[in-house]
């Protein structure tokens, strides 16, 4: 059937390193771009209140 190079599972890379300051907690990027969706939808109204006072 020909010969196994090490193509498995098991080749040994070296990714399965268990550090968790390479991995984002849970939810982090979720909350980030929620954050500055909220931002900016709060700068907007804020801005279109000013606008509107003006006129």
């Amino acid at each position: 059937m020909g010969k196994n190079h090490g193509n498995g599972n098991n080749s040994g890379n070296g990714n399965n390193s268990s550090s968790g300051s390479e991995l984002p907690q849970t939810g982090e990027t979720q909350l980030t771009i929620s954050l500055i969706v909220g931002i900016a939808i709060l700068a907007s109204v804020a801005g279109a209140t000013v606008y509107n006072k003006k006129k």
